[in-house]
């Protein structure tokens, strides 16, 4: 097992151009120390490590700038390697080494660690929203929201914008991956649209594979006759799957969520440019990089100055991880900011920042909301609707509209 200790006050690497001298710790500030569950050497990895880079330029900014007095924030990193045996081992050496809060960046470790954590009293943010973790008095607070709202809302939208169902009968529409946690969440969510609304979908297949498929014969042949696909969210099952299927005359149009948008470079590697993946459908609780708004701004701000030319450039082509996990992070740290006014730096801990969360609510990014409470422990609620285009070589917002979170079918 791999186990990784980083610090923010550690310059981000870079390229060729040295980065911006980081603020010192000062003598009478408080360290909070936020412990991280990620994946550095698994096949989640090309995503994960710019998210954890996100975070970093983050946690710099605040420390930076003080935006909370008395506070000084510090990151250590464990490895999971994307295997849901580390997890435990893994939150009990963050918490061994200092943590005073938890960041699970991956589904099977949020729902493996969350009943120890909520016995401990332990609060953890998890990118994403896994039903049975966030159900109260858990201590989890979502990231992000149930992974079925993605089928719901997308498939919604495009049954009123992209398919005539009306003229063309239910468009047939199908999924596959491997089997993660995220990948059957959003199969149910896509059979349940289907199951639901008959003249507008036809599920033809669904199937899920084991970890670390890279033959996908089978389920090209089963959806090469698709309208829509969604194909695998992870890493190199999202590319080597796409390259199957386009090579196999597939004819589906591609949908994602904010997973297979974090995997744009990987694409970009695998078949050179954006045409075979032009008109990809994309839904994402954030806006992208060449979008305008509060923390937006800042995030494109913060990218360039604490970043290279060169690298800044990488993390905008990687895909939606360092934008994605900036807005939600940014509202994490808010949290904190916030619990800090109100307890005052030496009290802030995982009991005190439950406290504040549940009430908490941030607006910004013109229209756009994360809100939790008592009941509700996810947190955006809205989508925007993205397609990717090879004419811009970008995702491009279709609906300048954020469009309402479904979370039921």
């Amino acid at each position: 097992m791999m186990l990784i200790l980083a610090s923010s006050s550690l310059a981000a690497c870079s390229d060729d151009e040295p980065t911006p001298e980081r603020s010192p710790f000062q003598a009478q500030d408080e360290i909070f120390t936020l412990g991280i569950l990620s994946d550095i050497t698994g096949p989640a990895s090309t995503s994960l490590v710019v998210i954890d880079a996100a975070l970093k330029d983050l946690i710099d900014y605040y420390n930076d700038n003080d935006l909370i007095p008395g506070v000084y924030l510090e990151v250590i990193t464990y490895d999971t390697q994307y295997s849901p045996s580390n997890a435990i081992p893994g939150y009990e050496w963050l918490k061994m080494k200092g943590a005073d809060l938890i960041i699970s960046w991956l589904p099977q470790v949020t729902v493996t660690i969350y009943p120890q954590a909520t016995d401990d009293g332990m609060v953890v943010f998890s990118s994403t929203a896994e039903p049975e973790t966030i159900v109260p008095p858990t201590t989890t607070f979502a990231l992000n929201v149930p992974t079925s709202s993605f089928a719901f809302t997308l498939m919604k939208w495009i049954a009123e914008n992209d398919w005539d169902h009306q003229s063309n009968g239910p468009a047939k529409i199908g999924m596959t991956g491997w089997q993660t946690t995220y990948s059957y969440e959003l199969l149910d969510g896509i059979e349940a649209y289907c199951t639901a609304h008959p003249d507008q979908f036809q599920l033809v297949g669904g199937s899920l594979t084991a970890l670390g498929t890279m033959d996908w014969g089978p389920e090209v042949n089963i959806l090469k006759d698709c309208d829509y696909v969604f194909p695998p969210a992870t890493g190199v099952s999202t590319t080597t799957f796409m390259k199957e299927y386009l090579n196999a005359d597939g004819k589906g149009k591609f949908l994602g969520t904010d997973a297979q948008s974090s995997f744009i470079g990987l694409m970009l590697d695998t078949f050179g440019d954006w045409k075979p993946f032009d008109g990809m459908l994309i839904c994402q609780p954030h806006r992208w990089y060449n979008e305008t708004g509060d923390v937006t701004d800042l995030m494109n701000e913060l990218l360039d100055k604490y970043h290279s030319e060169k690298e800044a450039a990488k993390y905008r082509r990687m895909g939606q991880s360092y934008t994605g996990s900036f807005h939600s992070l940014h509202a994490m740290l808010q949290i904190i900011r916030e619990t800090a006014d109100r307890v005052g730096p030496e009290h802030v801990s995982s009991a005190t920042i439950h406290d504040t969360a549940i009430s908490f609510t941030m607006d910004f990014d013109n229209g756009q909301k994360i809100e939790y409470t008592e009941d509700k422990r996810f947190a955006w609620k809205s989508f925007g609707i993205y397609r990717a285009s090879a004419a811009d070589e970008s995702m491009v917002r279709i609906d300048p509209r954020w469009e309402p979170i479904r979370f039921d079918p």
